[in-house]
């Protein structure tokens, strides 16, 4: 439906519909018939998506510019029909599908694999020269290909069962009312943002639109604002009027800048307004949501908060724990977070600050509580008094302190063994260093006494007891695909190598020169397999590290002695550490997989690395985006490519190529 291509049937009259959902802040652009090259590239340069299992093309967000899209083409956008909850239980209903037919044909493998064990016992050894030893061999790989097959369709089944788990999940989390209240807090920070840009355009455009404005006047204005007057290719912003007035003669004139401002700055007033009217609506939606969730009168401005009457003093109940509300915090006449005593093991910090959407529960406070967090919360006595070092001025001298306008001037100083906490007055003394001022036409005020331990501000409250459940974790009942995996483990006693080819003499040697490789460099072969490539390296002095996810192999590379680390892993999952002077790789080919261990290896090279590795010779021509998006990274780097003969590996026609690649692209 959402393809590109001509219309397929110029009679149809049947209008495209759009709709909008407040749920997800999201336009949809149903269409009646497929639509023309023309229109397509239009929406998909505006931003939508196809979403073929909606039936659909989505904008993943609403802007102005994509609003007015779908008003030009359907005349009037509705509203969504269907939930997010609908639209989730869709979703989940596709993947129940999936995962349906991946266990049936999971059924179908270990069906296949249960006809074949019927002659071979499993844990029996294969004896060497039996007539049956090259039977048993193909019978016992393909037993375990059966089984990991089966295995990774049970998984695949199990991944699509938890998605839809995961779809219903994630639609009752958007709904939550504490998800819905941080949802409430970016649109105003989207709505306080668009005030502010209207404002400053506002501004822009009264400065502009100011009678007869000289050259001078316009170039100060230009110099502190951005006006684009014109596009240029290479510029991502174009031509700024201060670039086009700056010139002496200018190149534009005032009259012509003037007239492109008065064209720009109503145009960004128009832009701004409309986010405002949008955030305005979404707001009173996600408000009245919010409301009705809580069981509150919809006209209530704001429904979290409104719940309690928070007052310093009180407890919240925050993440399972009682904390004793410091401060409330608000955003106009409206709390929006509050600070309370740190969580239960916390010391670096004597204040924590929530969001008011966590607060679970609420208690008032008593009037022994609300006289302690006044204490806590009063502001130590500002002393002044002299010492040594301290430098001494008047009142006089003090008030003209403007020159360090940037400076904290009141310190203060918290309790030792001599004196209580205490502010005091203090100027810089340079650097990042400060002395303190002692006024000697002031009264001198000394320090408080040192607090003794039972007459301490610290807040001390009585713990509110919180019981919480703890249900008791049952292991999860085991499958049948956790019994194949255990007979995987132990059952099957020969070792298959998949997708195994042994780098030859000629070509090992051919890579180790390509790749440079001198005495004291840090080399790395992944995929290793029986090490063609690792021991040569190690021959010419260097230092090898090997990654083999094969685990007989694995232990074959250890039992050599030659390498400094031999890791029995899959290269693919790996993180890039450390990192290497030279990659020498021979990786298997099957379904491009070569493409992914080339470029996982790119994350392991220094900036000045090399990489020689031996691919299938598909990937210069595969027309695949994975190869195409590999092709162009090489490119890039001024990669080296070169044909091997045909037959280079026995036992296989697939025809291969050699390829290196220097990290910061110079050739050597």
């Amino acid at each position: 439906m959402c393809d590109q291509g001509l219309l397929a049937d110029e009679d149809v009259v049947t209008p495209h519909t759009a709709t909008y959902s407040p749920e997800d802040n999201k336009l949809r652009l149903y269409t009646a018939f497929r639509l023309d090259r023309e229109t397509y590239d239009r929406l998909r340069a505006a931003g939508f998506v196809s979403a073929p299992k909606q039936g659909c093309i989505v904008a993943p967000a609403w802007t102005p510019a994509r609003e007015d899209l779908l008003l030009e083409l359907c005349g009037d956008i509705g509203d969504e029909d269907t939930t997010l909850t609908e639209r989730a239980e869709q979703r989940a209903d596709r993947f129940e599908g999936y995962s349906d037919r991946r266990a049936s044909e999971a059924r179908q493998a270990k069906a296949a694999v249960d006809s074949i064990m019927e002659h071979i016992p499993l844990g029996q050894p294969i004896l060497v020269g039996h007539h049956s030893e090259r039977r048993a061999r193909k019978d016992a790989e393909r037993i375990e290909g059966g089984m990991r097959r089966a295995v990774k369709l049970w998984d695949t089944a199990d991944y699509w069962t938890r998605r839809a788990d995961g779809a219903i999940r994630a639609a009752k989390y958007k709904e939550m009312p504490a998800v819905r209240h941080r949802r409430i807090k970016t649109i105003e920070a989207d709505q306080r943002r668009a005030e502010r840009e209207k404002e400053e355009a506002a501004g822009w455009l009264k400065l502009w639109s100011a009678a007869e404005l000289t050259l001078d006047q316009a170039r100060a204005i230009a110099g502190r604002c951005w006006l684009t007057v014109e596009r240029e290719a290479g510029k991502p912003y174009g031509t700024t009027a201060y670039d086009v007035l700056r010139d002496d003669p200018p190149r534009w004139t005032v009259e012509a800048v003037v007239e492109v401002a008065q064209r720009a700055y109503p145009a960004a007033i128009a832009r701004a307004e409309r986010w405002i009217a949008h955030c305005n609506h979404r707001l009173a939606y996600e408000r009245a949501m919010l409301a009705a969730a809580l069981g509150l009168d919809e006209a209530t401005e704001n429904a979290m908060a409104s719940r309690w009457d928070l007052e310093p003093g009180g407890r919240a109940l925050i993440a399972g724990e009682w904390l004793v509300i410091l401060r409330v915090n608000k955003t106009g006449e409206t709390a929006s977070s509050v600070t309370t005593t740190p969580p239960r093991g916390v010391t670096w910090t004597s204040q924590w600050k929530h969001g008011i959407e966590k607060i679970k529960d609420y208690a008032a406070p008593t009037k022994a509580d609300s006289d302690k967090v006044k204490e806590t919360n009063k502001l130590p006595p500002l002393c002044n008094y002299p010492g040594e070092g301290f430098r001494e001025m008047t009142k006089a001298d003090w008030s003209a302190r403007n020159q360090w306008s940037d400076f904290t001037y009141v310190h203060t100083l918290k309790a030792t063994d001599t004196a209580g906490t205490h502010r005091v007055r203090q100027m810089p003394a340079g650097g990042w260093k400060a002395v303190q001022v002692y006024i000697t036409d002031m009264p001198t005020k000394r320090p408080p006494a040192p607090p003794t331990k039972s007459s301490g501000t610290d807040i001390a409250f009585a713990a509110l007891a919180v019981v919480k459940s703890r249900a008791v974790q049952l292991p999860p009942p085991r499958t049948e695909a956790d019994d194949l995996r255990d007979v995987l483990k132990a059952g099957i006693h020969v070792v298959a190598v998949p997708h195994l080819f042994v780098t030859p003499d000629w070509l090992a040697d051919e890579v180790i020169g390509d790749a440079m490789i001198r005495p004291g460099h840090l080399v790395l072969e992944p995929q290793a397999g029986t090490g063609a490539l690792a021991s040569r390296a190690a021959d010419r002095g260097a230092t090898v590290d090997c990654v083999e996810v094969n685990a007989a192999l694995s232990a074959q590379l250890e039992a050599a002695g030659r390498y400094r680390r031999v890791i029995a892993a899959d290269f693919l999952t790996l993180g890039a550490e450390p990192l290497y002077d030279r990659i020498v790789m021979n990786p298997p080919f099957d379904h491009g997989i070569d493409v992914d261990h080339v470029v996982q290896a790119l994350n392991f090279l220094k900036p000045d690395g090399c990489l020689v590795a031996i691919m299938s010779a598909g990937v210069k021509f595969h027309t695949s985006a994975r190869a195409r998006t590999f092709r162009d990274r090489m490119e890039a780097l001024k990669a080296e490519w070169s044909d091997l003969p045909a037959g280079t590996f026995a036992g296989t026609q697939v025809r291969t190529v050699a390829i290196r690649v220097w990290m910061d692209g110079k050739r050597r």
